[in-house]
């Protein structure tokens, strides 16, 4: 009987749960771009064909701070020359 019961606290725990509106697990919020400098990075990085965390690699970065500079939620005033550099983005044709 008190597997019984325990079961039914359970189900019941979950139902009021799932439907109490004022909580509310997963949440999206588009972040605000500060720096919309650095957005056409991003359209860089995908015709490149690079992954985030290989450039980042490669740069000596995190893909965290990368990702950040690309979509406009970091200046990186040290990250975005090496970014432009190693995507061809500073070549000057001789």
């Amino acid at each position: 009987m008190n597997l019984i019961h325990n079961t039914c606290v359970l189900i019941s725990v979950m139902r009021n749960a799932t439907t109490n509106k004022s909580i509310n697990i997963m949440t999206t919020s588009k972040k605000k771009v500060r720096y919309p400098q650095n957005l056409p990075l991003k359209q860089a990085v995908k015709d490149s064909g690079f992954k985030i965390s290989g450039l980042a690699k490669r740069i000596g970065y995190c893909s965290l701070t990368v990702s950040q500079t690309i979509n406009g939620h970091y200046l990186g005033t040290k990250v975005v020359p090496l970014l432009r550099k190693e995507l061809g983005l500073d070549e000057t044709p001789s």
